[in-house]
């Protein structure tokens, strides 16, 4: 299936590497915890997407990150899409695990990104503290991966569903990672930022930040799995990813 990458409704199709939808689905998108309930559409994007539609949703909670895909698939637009066959018919969106989240970001590479080795590799496909100017930037002007997904070494962290654990990959010889017994209120993110080194952009590297906390260098990615199978963050192991959305 093709799979498609963006931050939060700008989405790049693999096949074109042109925008396909620069906006959100039609509503209101909704509030966690740490935000108040009942806002309009309008003030997500104005609140959440500051720069403009182009550009990564920050501002998230990770609690934000979740309700979000939730919402989006009651939406008119999720909906019609599955009945004009552009989306499967049993699909649910969510946040990856991390484990998920590292399999797509790698593209099947072994690499410190999933082009290569070193900072030179990383300056071609990501935003960080060398060559990002102290800003976040638009999506998908860097180069995308083998599955098509962009903008997954820096520019913005990306939440994953898990709860953070920093013997995680220790605990589990599963190849995508399930989510621990570990503090409630520490969520994985992955990828790095505008703001982070090189160390920090690579595939293999795992940050937390509280799940109530927002920033102007966190993101997330929503992605579509099989509805038959496990919810995403549960066993993890079991999940097919179909797609980066």
């Amino acid at each position: 299936s093709e799979f498609l990458a963006a931050r939060s409704g700008c989405r790049w199709a693999a096949s074109s590497g042109r925008p396909r939808a620069c906006r959100t689905a039609r509503g209101s998108p909704p509030r966690g915890p740490s935000r108040a309930r009942g806002s309009r559409g309008g003030a997500w994007r104005a609140e959440c997407c500051p720069m403009g539609m182009l550009f990564p949703a920050t501002w998230v909670t990770w609690h934000e990150a979740s309700a979000y895909c939730q919402w989006l698939m009651e939406t008119r637009d999720f909906k019609r899409a599955v009945e004009a066959g552009l989306l499967p018919t049993a699909v649910v969106a969510g946040l990856p695990t991390e484990g998920q989240w590292e399999y797509a970001c790698r593209g099947g590479m072994d690499t410190d990104y999933w082009n290569g080795d070193g900072e030179e590799a990383l300056d071609q496909v990501g935003w960080y503290a060398a060559n990002s100017g102290g800003r976040i930037h638009s999506v998908g002007h860097k180069l995308g991966n083998s599955f098509g997904l962009h903008d997954l070494h820096g520019n913005v962290w990306e939440w994953c569903s898990n709860l953070w654990d920093p013997a995680s990959y220790r605990s589990f010889s599963a190849s995508v990672s399930k989510t621990p017994a570990a503090p409630i209120d520490m969520r994985v993110v992955r990828g790095g930022s505008w703001s982070s080194d090189t160390l920090s952009c690579r595939s293999s590297f795992r940050y937390r930040f509280k799940d109530n906390q927002g920033g102007i260098n966190r993101g997330f990615r929503v992605c579509l799995f099989a509805s038959s199978m496990d919810p995403p963050g549960n066993s993890g192991s079991s999940l097919d990813l179909l797609s980066a959305v």
